[in-house]
């Protein structure tokens, strides 16, 4: 069969536009691996955490406003979401039957490690590891959330019309389900927060993360001060004006 010589130029084109496209690929990793490791060059001790880990792309180095958080039952670990959507439509029903003057809503159910840092650094977690519940995955890094923040439906979701009557109605709702209620810890109240008693997703978390990261997790690796592990470097935005506002002012 003969081929033409323009033919011949066309298949020469592609194999060579091929074997470049190749290349590219194989840099790109590089490029990224090189990245990660140089980012956690400094942290082989166990407790570093420089930075900000936005800059580093991924799902898990997403900022909170830039596919960083989920407010979607399907990033929830199954049996749980079932339970979430349960306690939200028996809290509807008591807004439907007078019992309560506002609905409620999913606020949160799954974080990126990067969204809790900055969560943590602005006073709203006091989770100090990236591991929270909220960051749940399985061992390939989908989203598993074991907790989920519930909120009225209030024209300011935190502030509903019953105040403490519908924060109690989230805990019994939740309590009911065999969930815990963060409105009854002591050290900090998270009214809007439930939980599952335990979360089986907590290795495949950590080692997914630290894979992702190139870090080294240990728990309470993020000091109560919130100084020295990198919330300067957050990307501008609520969490950051909060932490310069409540905490930057001790880390001189």
């Amino acid at each position: 069969m003969k081929i033409s010589e323009q033919t011949l130029r066309n298949m020469i084109r592609m194999q060579l536009l091929r074997e470049f496209q190749k290349q590219s690929s194989s840099l790109r990793v590089a490029s990224a691996d090189f990245n990660r490791r140089s980012r956690s060059s400094d942290d082989e001790d166990g407790g570093g955490d420089e930075g900000d880990w936005s800059s580093m792309g991924g799902k898990m180095g997403a900022p909170c406003k830039k596919g960083g958080k989920s407010n979607t039952l399907g990033d929830c670990d199954p049996d749980f979401g079932t339970l979430v959507q349960q306690v939200v439509n028996a809290l509807n029903k008591r807004h439907k039957e007078g019992k309560l003057q506002d609905g409620a809503k999913i606020h949160t159910t799954w974080r990126s490690a990067a969204c809790q840092k900055a969560k943590f650094c602005a006073g709203y977690s006091q989770k100090k590891s990236p591991t929270g519940r909220h960051v749940s995955t399985d061992s390939s890094g989908t989203p598993r959330s074991t907790a989920a923040d519930i909120v009225s439906t209030a024209s300011d979701p935190y502030k509903p019309k019953d105040g403490m009557k519908f924060w109690n109605a989230v805990g019994e709702e939740a309590e009911k389900r065999g969930l815990t209620w963060g409105g009854n810890w002591t050290s900090f109240k998270d009214k809007p927060h439930i939980q599952t008693k335990k979360n089986p997703y907590a290795a495949a978390t950590k080692s997914f993360l630290e894979k992702e990261l190139g870090i080294t997790i240990t728990q309470g690796m993020w000091p109560a001060d919130r100084c020295g592990m990198g919330c300067e470097d957050l990307p501008d935005g609520g969490e950051k004006k909060r932490w310069k506002s409540k905490y930057a002012s001790k880390c001189t």
